[in-house]
């Protein structure tokens, strides 16, 4: 006897053993396609209105961080989810390769016509030291350590949501040379 699938794809998981015997509408196997490959994603309310299907993403996974994958939001979940306050969005990604596989966590940009304003500085700038952020601001040529909560880290620079206003001025260390809090400091051109 030979079994087909209705699409092509692979064989996750065999159910039966050659030569035993089954039983109409036994599960014998089970087959997964993974291209195109369909990404659940979480919209948080307050921006469910600057997504829309057809938007293209841009996913990344941790497996292979230098690499993005990209497709377009393909379904929207018609409600919110009330203990997340999240609307749930489905992604359709080309993967011939193969590369995506099901179950990776991915973390997704998704492009919006939306702006919204950002205060940035250079992740040079930045000093991590027992789970707290800070930077240098510059206050009539000394520098003031200051604790910062950080948004997006994409690129070279990270996004300041709290600690800093905009016109603050910020110390970005020399390489090899160690910034500290009181320390005087001039501006170079």
């Amino acid at each position: 006897s030979v079994i087909r699938a209705p699409f092509a794809g692979q064989v996750k998981q065999r159910m039966v053993t050659p030569g035993q015997y089954v039983k109409v509408q036994t599960p014998v196997m089970v087959v997964v396609d993974n291209d195109p490959m369909r990404v659940k994603l979480k919209v948080p309310e307050k921006m469910v209105g600057w997504v829309a299907v057809g938007q293209a993403v841009e996913v990344r996974v941790e497996a292979y961080p230098d690499q993005a994958f990209t497709g377009k939001i393909s379904r929207m979940n018609p409600s919110v989810e009330p203990d997340t306050r999240s609307l749930e969005v489905e992604a359709l990604l080309a993967n011939e390769q193969g590369l995506l596989k099901p179950g990776f966590f991915a973390r997704a940009s998704i492009a919006s016509s939306h702006v919204d304003t950002a205060l940035l500085v250079p992740k040079e700038a930045l000093r991590y030291l027992y789970g707290v952020y800070k930077v240098y601001s510059v206050e009539k040529n000394t520098l003031h350590e200051i604790e910062v909560k950080l948004g997006r880290r994409d690129g070279p620079e990270a996004e300041i949501v709290e600690g800093l206003k905009e016109g603050d001025r910020i110390a970005v260390p020399v390489p090899g040379e160690d910034l500290r809090d009181g320390a005087p400091v001039t501006a170079a051109q």
